[in-house]
């Protein structure tokens, strides 16, 4: 922690909402959502080659915490692949508005 006082996400939109940032009309939210969605599909379907890579480079070298390092960002970036699926399909309870 920072040793600030800690602020709710609901403060921080209330803060963004009330200092001058305009209110987006139904049209120009659901394109930015559609926009939002393809970003993050792109996103995760790049990650996916990152993932792959790091598991094939696996097979490759002989050292085993080298092997335990890449596997572990092989899983890492599989996770990170799975948020921005996650965001895109609105699944989780987290990126629902």
């Amino acid at each position: 922690m920072c040793g600030g006082p800690a602020i709710s996400l609901d403060a921080i939109s209330e803060l963004w909402f009330t200092n001058g940032v305009e209110a987006r009309s139904t049209e120009e939210e659901t394109m930015v959502t559609k926009n939002d969605a393809r970003t993050a599909q792109e996103s995760a379907t790049r990650l996916v080659g990152v993932r792959d890579d790091l598991r094939a480079a696996v097979s490759q070298v002989d050292d085993i915490q080298l092997k335990a390092v890449l596997e572990t960002g092989a899983e890492v970036v599989g996770g990170l692949r799975q948020a921005f699926v996650d965001y895109g399909e609105g699944d989780e309870e987290a990126w629902q508005r």
